[in-house]
């Protein structure tokens, strides 16, 4: 058992979907379930999210569309991890950190633990 372990189908909200997809990616491959909440949705983690949620997968993956400069979009996106995933036990935010289209931080190599 590795200290990662115990967030095993914990949920997860996870803000702004560029420089946090590798971490996504780790922690949906570790059984957490990720919910993804941005402005939209880009086509590497709408695959992501697909690619998660397969009959038999033991980690599950979603999207709610957020602006986080709304309040009530911020609440919004509480509720719908509430009622996806039974609540959040981490927050991932994201939002508002540069990001060029060809971002090296996506290409960045996760320690092999998380």
């Amino acid at each position: 058992m590795n200290q990662y372990s115990i967030y095993k189908g914990r949920p997860i909200l996870i803000e702004c979907l560029g420089i946090n997809l590798a971490f996504a990616r780790s922690l949906l491959s570790k059984r957490c379930n990720v919910l993804f909440a941005d402005i939209a949705l880009r086509p590497e983690a709408q695959e992501l999210i697909s690619n998660t949620n397969t009959p038999g997968s033991s980690a599950k993956a979603g999207f709610q569309h957020t602006d986080v400069r709304d309040w009530s979009q911020l609440e919004r996106m509480f509720s719908v991890a509430e009622k996806e995933f039974g609540g959040v036990d981490i927050v991932c935010p994201g939002a508002g950190v540069y990001e060029p289209v060809r971002s090296k931080a996506l290409s960045i190599s996760l320690h092999k633990d998380i």
